[in-house]
């Protein structure tokens, strides 16, 4: 993710206070989140019209709409705002579209966690149907490309082990059950483009690009 440096870069109690402002509005996006730092560049005068030529985003232990992201890193462009400076806070809104990129760090847990949620059941559902799963199934580890799921076999009533691939197709992951070779896209939402998704350590780093809607 490339980052631009504008020099000088402001340092002004006012582009402090926005950025303040935008860090508070990203938290009531937020069911919680931790270690949250922004850095707004462009110059003073921009801001001032509202105009942003990149906002720096990271973030850890984040729980967003109950999907629990360990890290995430965002990069974001050409962001129009609208200011309501009156208050000793200013707040702050999206006025435009804008377009992001931004990478995030999913732990085994984290899934287990997001497919067990309620609010995420049809995930679980679609598991269980594109991969012939038993509706407890669990996430045993995550490596080499690979998740190491482990399900009930209900004729036998027995535990066994099933390993599914990812790789990205079509701005999208594909899924493969190895053994029985069945292959499925994983829904997702259109204004969502992934670009890259690797695994390592019982994680899965995924790139994406966006465009955010005021």
């Amino acid at each position: 993710m490339e980052v631009k440096k504008h020099s000088p870069r402001s340092n002004n109690s006012f582009t402090s206070l926005i950025e303040t402002s935008l860090k508070l509005w990203i938290k009531t996006k937020c069911n919680s989140i931790k270690d949250l730092s922004l850095e707004i560049n462009t110059s003073p005068s921009n801001l001032l019209k509202g105009h942003v030529s990149q906002v720096n985003l990271e973030a850890s232990k984040v729980d967003f709409k109950g999907i629990i992201i360990d890290k995430i890193n965002i990069c974001a462009e050409g962001i129009k705002l609208k200011l309501l400076l009156y208050k000793l806070t200013p707040k702050v809104s999206l006025s435009k579209e804008f377009h992001i990129d931004f990478e995030i760090l999913l732990s085994k847990d984290g899934i287990n966690k997001i497919i067990s949620s309620e609010k995420w059941s049809w995930i679980r559902s679609w598991f269980k149907k594109e991969f012939s799963l038993n509706y407890h199934f669990k996430i045993l580890g995550i490596r080499n490309n690979l998740l190491i799921l482990q399900t009930l076999n209900s004729i036998e009533d027995i535990t066994i082990e099933k390993n599914l691939s990812i790789k990205v197709i079509n701005g999208t992951l594909e899924i493969s059950d190895i053994a029985s070779k069945k292959t499925s896209l994983f829904p997702m939402d259109e204004s969502i483009n992934i670009k890259e998704a690797t695994t390592d350590d019982n994680s899965i780093r995924v790139k994406c690009s966006s465009k955010v809607t005021p």
